[in-house]
């Protein structure tokens, strides 16, 4: 019957029932039908409707949204009720999600989601970041390995190995190490270590070293736009 019926009254169809029957009704019903369900009805039904959902549909329903879905019913939503659902989401899930949206949203669930993720959502919105910055800046980016953070990027004919590293304190010459033993040095004219946080001391005495014995290192600090620039006249610089 659910089927037949316009998303809103199918709505205030499933939350007119006990809490066991609707659970027997979604686990049924096909995901996209439930899709169509929350997209469609009122923005206060689809997220009660959506905090009523036992949490293995729930999971399952959102882990199946596309971005334009989720851009159509996060900004429908109260922020607590946006903040409850994410959070049954991966770090790295959201943090992709996050950065795939358009501006105006993407915006608003960045000063909603920060404070309340763990680590991992910072560093990853950090790595998507990066990546969209070295997409706009080279010629062309590939992931080496999204898990630590390593992408490959081509500028001026030259392929430049770049660690995208999110830390809560200074960087240390140990991060610079492990860094440089990632590197592909056969293949590429240098490495760029990027990161949010500001270098000590020893990190930058070992980046030079690392340029002295022929291994072209930099260590550039980067938040936003604001310090482009200066991201993209180090990757000129370790193209030589």
């Amino acid at each position: 019957m659910l089927r037949s019926v316009k998303p809103a009254e199918a709505a205030r169809l499933l939350q007119s029932v006990t809490v066991d029957r609707m659970a027997v009704i979604v686990t049924e019903l096909p995901p996209a039908d439930l899709i169509r369900i929350i997209l469609g009805a009122p923005a206060d039904r689809a997220g009660k409707l959506l905090l009523g959902l036992p949490a293995e549909v729930r999971v399952t329903l959102l882990q199946q949204l596309t971005i334009g879905q989720f851009a159509d019913l996060l900004p429908r939503l109260d922020p607590a009720i946006t903040r409850e659902l994410l959070r049954e989401l991966a770090p790295r899930a959201v943090a992709e999600i996050v950065s795939s949206l358009p501006d105006a949203v993407q915006s608003r669930l960045r000063e909603l989601l920060t404070p309340d993720q763990p680590v991992e959502f910072a560093s990853a919105l950090y790595q998507r970041d990066a990546a969209n910055l070295m997409v706009r800046t080279a010629s062309a980016v590939s992931w080496l390995d999204q898990w630590t953070g390593d992408l490959l990027a081509e500028v001026l004919g030259k392929s430049i190995q770049v660690a995208v590293r999110y830390r809560l304190d200074p960087l240390t010459d140990l991060d610079v190490d492990q860094s440089a033993r990632r590197g592909r040095w056969q293949s590429i004219a240098g490495m760029l270590l990027l990161t949010n946080v500001a270098a000590a001391a020893s990190a930058a005495g070992h980046a030079q070293a690392l340029s002295r014995s022929g291994r072209p290192f930099e260590v550039q600090r980067w938040i936003d736009d604001r310090d482009s620039g200066m991201v993209k006249r180090a990757l000129i610089r370790l193209t030589g």
